[in-house]
């Protein structure tokens, strides 16, 4: 049995990281639109 705060602490990492994953793929999308378009 986990205690409740082993499983907020993995719940919050696991947050963080979906947030983290999330903001890297927006970045790289922008990037990715800039470079085509803007190379063109």
């Amino acid at each position: 049995m986990k205690s409740i705060a082993e499983k907020l602490k993995s719940s919050t990492s696991l947050m963080i990281t979906y947030g983290v994953l999330s903001i890297v793929s927006i970045v790289a999308g922008i990037f990715w639109n800039i470079t085509k378009y803007g190379f063109q």
